[in-house]
């Protein structure tokens, strides 16, 4: 995001949303997919020609990630989860479950 905040909206003041999403088409195709990348020393554009053929098409459904975490519950029933507290049934009390 720095990159496109320091590069592609670098002085821009959109006053639409259409606005800043034609500016940005414009600005990866014409700009950033054709200059050589720090990281793999290649443009994106010849990038993609050579991974093209291993590339498979996206799964139709929808795709859903929640990462699952281990959190030991508290005495007094809750688990905690990003500096919130949540109350769960009393059995749990004491061990540890998923988030």
């Amino acid at each position: 995001m720095k990159c496109v905040k320091r590069n592609c909206l670098a002085g821009q003041r959109p006053t639409t949303l259409e606005e800043a999403q034609r500016h940005g088409r414009w600005w990866r195709s014409e700009v950033c997919n054709v200059r050589v990348q720090e990281t793999t020393h290649q443009r994106p554009v010849d990038r993609l020609l050579e991974e093209r053929e291993h590339l498979r098409p996206l799964a139709d459904s929808e795709f859903s990630y929640r990462p699952q975490l281990g959190r030991r519950l508290y005495l007094d029933f809750t688990v905690r989860w990003k500096d919130n507290f949540y109350e769960v049934p009393y059995q749990y009390a004491g061990r540890r479950v998923l988030c």
